[in-house]
């Protein structure tokens, strides 16, 4: 995944452990920012100041590095007890300001709620009697869509809330997995908002083994 930001693409290095960083106007890359964990994904806020780098699934304790683009510095993400195995999704929600992250974790399901500007905690959200949360989407429109139970043993459930004050408006099951007995390992989620009526669509697919 690439990021722009400050005439800057920041884009994941596969093969080593960071960012590279392309100069758009020069045409050239700049230095490369080295993390301790693989970092696959990038996520910027809404100006394109702060940036999120992490890694999802299959990787337990994994590394969240914040990159402040100003100032060209790098720091860990203390989330202390709050996320302690596989990281599920993180996704910036511009009606709170807030990075969110889902913690993919066989017992609970949960949303960290970190604060933009300077990385603090802020809260959390939590699914009673679900788990393993994973992708999520924030549609125009100010709804964000959570996907919880997405992993094999469970038929994977869709929570839509107000993404301004994270009020619980619907959830939904889907059922049509049932017949599928292919053994698999989770549930992926692709989300797409159709700008002209408004409606978002989800893509749910298996990821095998």
């Amino acid at each position: 995944k690439t990021v722009i930001a400050d005439d800057k693409a920041f884009i994941c290095n596969y093969v080593a452990n960071g960012i590279e960083i392309f100069n758009i106007n020069q045409g050239d890359f700049d230095n490369s920012i080295k993390t301790g964990y693989p970092v696959y994904k990038v996520e910027a806020n809404q100006t394109g100041n702060k940036l999120i780098f992490y890694n999802t699934l299959n990787t337990y304790n994994t590394g969240i590095y914040a990159y402040d683009v100003q100032n060209t510095t790098t720091t860990d993400v203390n989330l202390g007890n709050n996320a302690d195995v596989a990281i599920g999704d993180c996704k910036y929600n511009k009606f709170s300001n807030e990075f969110l992250i889902t913690e993919f974790h066989p017992d609970f399901a949960k949303i960290i709620r970190l604060n933009a500007d300077n990385l603090t905690l802020t809260g959390e959200i939590t699914i009673p009697g679900k788990q393993f949360a994973k992708e999520m989407f924030i549609s125009p429109d100010g709804k964000l869509y959570v996907c919880v139970d997405m992993n094999s043993s469970n038929l994977p459930t869709i929570y839509v809330y107000d993404a301004n004050n994270y009020n619980d408006l619907v959830n939904f099951t889907v059922n049509d997995f049932t017949a599928y007995n292919a053994d698999f390992a989770y549930y992926s989620a692709h989300f797409s908002n159709n700008p002209f009526d408004t409606t978002v669509s989800v893509l749910l697919t298996v990821q095998e083994k």
